[in-house]
């Protein structure tokens, strides 16, 4: 990684669950 790149690692937790979220709930109902 590049010196000046710094990920907050607590946060990935979160983001995952977002996206998880985000995805399951637009395979369930793909129009809305």
């Amino acid at each position: 990684h590049h010196p000046k790149f710094d990920l907050d690692e607590k946060a990935l937790p979160l983001g995952a669950a977002i996206l998880s979220y985000t995805a399951i709930k637009f395979l369930r109902n793909p129009l809305e």
